[in-house]
């Protein structure tokens, strides 16, 4: 029952270009240079690119695979990263779209405002990493790293409202962003995103029980619970010299870890989302969310069969609407999402991540790339430029606009649009939003107008007032916070350096495609098909 239709046309933005050595493409873990951190040989690149498009075990053991001999700050008989999965793309479902029947637009150019900005962003994601969430609120008290931030992000064309950007269409002026404030700065663009604290709660309350209630963020799981807290882990950041980052660019799969500080608390920083997203169970958020909001009274939508009283129904819902059948649902379509991003990431855009473009940043003058020269002069310039050259100096000794990861690897062996996590958060919360009352308040610290916040040492949750983008007094629904925890899941990972912003929404709304497909194709397997209302990221409503 696939419906893989009409294929669509993908659409690169054109900067794979062997004429400046594929210096904006995904070229992690080939041979590289170490004076210019390109590809040794052009050649390389396209032999990787032919062994995608077979998707070839055989022609992948082909292509050359890191140096071998010849790593700066390790030792040479150091392990390698092989790539991940590239052939998952050329799959194809039985039911739900195709991976390749379902499309994304062109990433944002090289030299283009966009881009531009997006990098300053990430950058100043990285500068921020240890600093507190709760100061990223309306009502948060002035802090001075978050304040530069916003000015020196303010100041750049792409997120200055005065300003025209340059060769944005459409789908970028939707993705821009302007007047930026500690209530909208780092959050994502669907409905509630910007309403509350930037955390959403669902990554923060448990369940309530005879020994637990829900601000003590334990979460049941059968007879056993899931403690909300993570693993807090040192601020300590990597690849911020030349020779790190040339050795991870060749396949290093490093032996060095985040040190553990040996403390478990709720997300209080970004480095504590970031260390959330690392190792997930890619889905693990969106089943505990699941959990967490039928152990608090959040019912599936009541116009679900089988959501009346039994003495009026006669029978309950267990494998069709009922908590067994939402869980089967999101893994399936996390299955779904991640094929068709890894076709996206891998066949159709192979996409640069931030470290790389941090480091055709680092050597500008060197490679003398036209646009690569515009966003170094257009970025060099800045505040966040200047606090990114001191943070690389104090941890390597040598000042450079290398971007200091949250991870030992740096990025995953794979190109960085879209991003599979968003992709997964697009499909899994559209089945959250659309099997469950969204539309309700989002009430559990007692009212939809309060919510819970991390104490700023992460030991305890304490409640806070919920105020919107403009200063008002707001209240959570159960939809914002499902849409917010996608962009904290999702952005989680701009705050470890591995995505840029645009990964984050294009990959939400490809998730949702994704989820809508497989949605619309499995009412017509079921003896009582509903009429699903299904809550769009955008903000529109569908209906299957």
């Amino acid at each position: 029952m696939s419906a893989a239709g009409d294929k669509p046309t993908h659409r690169p933005n054109g900067d794979e270009r062997a004429d400046t050595d594929y210096a904006m493409s995904f070229t992690k873990g080939l041979p590289h240079n170490y004076v210019s951190g390109l590809v040794r040989l052009k050649a390389h690149f396209e032999q990787f690119v032919g062994a995608i498009e077979t998707g070839a075990s055989n022609d992948f053991r082909e292509v050359p695979l890191g140096l071998h001999r010849g790593f700066r700050a390790a030792p040479d008989e150091s392990p390698l990263r092989g790539w991940e999965t590239p052939a998952a793309g050329l799959c194809f479902n039985l039911s739900g779209h195709d991976p390749q029947s379902i499309t994304m637009p062109p990433a944002p150019r090289a030299g283009s405002d966009e881009l531009i900005g997006e990098m300053a962003e990430v950058y100043a994601l990285a500068v921020l990493r240890d600093e507190p969430l709760t100061d990223l609120r309306q009502d948060a008290a002035a802090s001075t790293p978050r304040d530069r931030m916003l000015e020196e992000l303010g100041a750049l064309r792409w997120f200055n409202a005065d300003a025209s950007p340059s060769g944005a269409g459409a789908e970028a002026m939707y993705r821009r962003r302007t007047g930026l404030s500690p209530q909208t700065v780092f959050r994502g663009l669907a409905p509630g995103n910007s309403v509350g604290p930037y955390l959403s709660q669902l990554l923060l309350v448990g369940s309530p029980s005879a020994t637990n209630e829900p601000f003590d963020g334990m979460i049941e799981y059968g007879a056993q619970t899931i403690d909300q807290r993570v693993r807090q882990v040192g601020p300590t950041d990597f690849m911020t010299s030349w020779d790190e980052w040339f050795d991870v660019a060749n396949a290093l799969s490093p032996s060095t870890r985040a040190p553990d500080t040996g403390n478990r608390r709720f997300i209080t920083t970004g480095r504590d989302l970031a260390n959330y997203v690392h190792n997930d169970a890619l889905y693990q958020a969106y089943f505990n969310a699941c959990l967490v909001m039928l152990s608090n009274g959040i019912s599936l939508d009541p116009s679900l069969p089988y959501q009346q009283d039994d003495a009026v129904d006669h029978q309950q819902g267990f494998v069709l609407y009922a908590v067994q059948h939402v869980l089967s649902l999101l893994g399936e379509v996390c299955d779904r999402a991640l094929k068709t991003v890894l076709f996206q990431k891998f066949n159709v855009h192979r996409r640069l991540r931030p470290e790389a473009l941090a480091a055709r940043i680092e050597k500008s003058s060197l490679l003398d790339i036209s646009e690569i020269t515009h966003m170094a002069r257009e970025l060099n310039d800045t505040g966040i430029a200047e606090e990114i050259r001191r943070m690389t100096g104090a941890a390597s000794g040598t000042e450079s606009m290398l971007l200091p990861m949250a991870f030992p690897e740096g990025s995953p062996m794979h190109p960085s649009y879209g991003a599979g996590h968003a992709a997964v958060a697009g499909a899994c919360v559209t089945i959250l939003k659309t099997l469950f009352d969204h539309t309700r308040p989002f009430d559990l610290a007692g009212d939809a107008a309060t919510a819970f916040v991390p104490t700023r040492d992460g030991a305890r949750l304490a409640t806070v007032e919920v105020y919107d983008e403009l200063g008002n007094r707001s209240a959570m629904t159960v939809e914002g916070e499902l849409n917010k925890l996608a962009a904290n899941i999702s952005i989680g990972r701009n705050w470890a350096g591995v995505h840029y912003f645009s990964d984050y929404w294009e990959s939400l709304l490809l998730g949702e495609q994704v989820a809508i497909q497989l949605l619309r194709e499995h009412m017509l397997t079921v003896p009582e098909p509903p009429n699903l209302r299904v809550p769009r990221f955008d903000g529109s409503r569908l209906w299957l």
